[in-house]
């Protein structure tokens, strides 16, 4: 097995960015995927507050608040813990699969993924779409999607706007990929 092919995924909470995941192993069920999830160490946390807290959490539900905090105060400990948990889950993987997604870019974080060679996918909804879908899920306390930790220098290779249906979004995300893996 070659070099594992990278894929960043960026965009805001509700934009898309678990759907896009499961139309990629969808429409390419033979690829090997690994995911690297940049919040884990905040999911984490999280859960252990809500474990201290003696409060039952549904691991699909996200207290936004709570993770938009955790996210800075851990980086004003250490600037640097997103991009060490990064670096280890890159290293663990590389060598395992065909595909490597980070399915929860940051523009905060970009420096560091597109030094490591990946293709960033920016996935865009309107505002009010966006929050509806994280109110549908479920989650509690919605974080801004203007925090600190949502904000810095958005490059990214190739956008997709998912504002229609489901079908509209996966044809998208299908071409997008065609494109990217000629």
């Amino acid at each position: 097995m070659g070099k594992a092919k990278r894929l960043a995924l960026l965009g805001n909470t509700g934009v898309g960015k678990d759907t896009c995941v499961r139309t990629i192993q969808k429409i390419h069920p033979n690829l090997s995927v690994a995911l690297i999830q940049l919040a884990a160490p905040l999911y984490e946390v999280q859960n252990l507050i809500y474990k201290i807290c003696a409060r039952e959490k549904n691991p699909e539900v996200q207290d936004g608040i709570l993770l938009n905090f955790l996210g800075e105060h851990m980086r004003s400990i250490n600037p640097n813990v997103i991009k060490e948990f990064f670096f280890r889950q890159l290293d663990q993987k590389e060598s395992k699969v065909d595909l490597i997604i980070c399915r929860d870019a940051r523009p905060i974080d970009l420096p560091f993924i597109t030094e490591a060679g990946f293709y960033v996918l920016h996935i865009k909804t309107d505002a009010q779409i966006a929050l509806q879908r994280r109110q549908v899920r479920g989650d509690r306390y919605l974080g801004g999607s203007n925090h600190r930790t949502e904000q810095g220098d958005c490059r990214f290779d190739v956008q997709i706007v998912n504002n229609g249906s489901l079908e509209e979004f996966e044809r998208e995300v299908s071409r997008v990929l065609e494109d990217w893996m000629k």
